[in-house]
């Protein structure tokens, strides 16, 4: 097991995650305005 490699995956999979979370509230900013 590569802990390191595994950690940089966790990491890329948290900012794709992040990412979609802001989009999803700017959407939802822009049809409640």
């Amino acid at each position: 097991l590569d802990i390191t490699s595994n950690y940089f995956e966790n990491n890329i999979n948290w900012s794709k995650y992040i990412v979609a979370g802001r989009a999803q509230m700017l959407r939802s900013v822009d049809t409640r305005d």
